[in-house]
């Protein structure tokens, strides 16, 4: 489901009308973006449900798709809300590959969620133009690796970073040195390199940025296999397929 908002101050009846039709698109973009996930076993709809975002205002400043089979994210999806859209929210959609220029003219994006999602590795080209970007959320999409410089776009403006529950074995510091107005980092739930944790620990700690690595979360040495039953996998999280979700993760 497509859910979104303006976040717009009232100030005159004027934008009490266009909140109104604001809330009324909303209910429109839902109960389509419903019928589909429940018609297309039927074959009675031939549309993706990322068709719906045409029928959002420009001036959208937040969007959230929960549950809606997406295998690519293609390009300039998000194009024509550059000026406007603030939060990009895309949770369980199964999203398997985001080509180049996704994200292309959000640059006044402050918050990407990417959540439960088939991503094994954060490409160099996805956050090129989200200079605005805040906080990323890139939790339980099975990452394996980040690519070198993926993160250097964020450098002058993001404050946390979430990769949660994925299955990286080591973040290079060179990822994060170009960061420096990170406070947080989220990471709980990797599998990752015993050496690699102790050089990240020491790093967050001598920049003074937040971290929850837990020791209840064990390490690896290099030429260790991990075994399956080990525990560091992502809690499983289901969610039914167009929900709305106004949560955090």
């Amino acid at each position: 489901m497509i859910a979104t908002t303006q976040h717009e101050r009232v100030r005159s009846p004027l934008c009490r009308d266009r909140k109104l039709r604001s809330r009324v698109q909303i209910f429109q973009i839902s109960y389509l973006a419903r019928s589909l996930a429940q018609e297309r076993s039927g074959h009675r709809f031939q549309i993706s449900a990322l068709t719906s975002l045409d029928r959002l205002p420009d001036r959208t400043t937040w969007i959230q798709i929960v549950g809606l089979g997406i295998d690519r994210l293609p390009a300039y999806a998000f194009f024509r809300f550059g000026n406007s859209l603030r939060s990009l929210d895309l949770r369980d959609c199964s999203i398997g590959a985001i080509e180049p220029g996704a994200f292309a003219g959000l640059h006044q994006l402050q918050r990407l969620t990417l959540v439960g999602n088939r991503l094994p590795a954060v490409a160099a080209h996805w956050f090129s133009d989200l200079v605005a970007l805040r906080q990323l959320v890139l939790a339980r999409n099975d990452i394996e690796h980040i690519e070198s410089g993926a993160l250097r776009p964020l450098i002058g403006n993001l404050r946390h970073l979430d990769v949660r529950y994925n299955r990286l074995r080591c973040l290079p510091l060179d990822e994060l040195t170009h960061l420096r107005h990170l406070e947080r980092l989220d990471i709980i739930g990797n599998p990752w390199y015993c050496e690699c944790r102790r050089n990240l620990e020491k790093y967050l700690m001598d920049h003074n940025v937040g971290f929850d690595i837990t020791h209840a979360d064990r390490c690896y040495e290099e030429n260790e296999v991990i075994e399956p039953t080990d525990g560091w996998q992502h809690p499983q999280v289901s969610s039914g397929r167009g929900d709305i979700r106004k949560k955090r993760f």
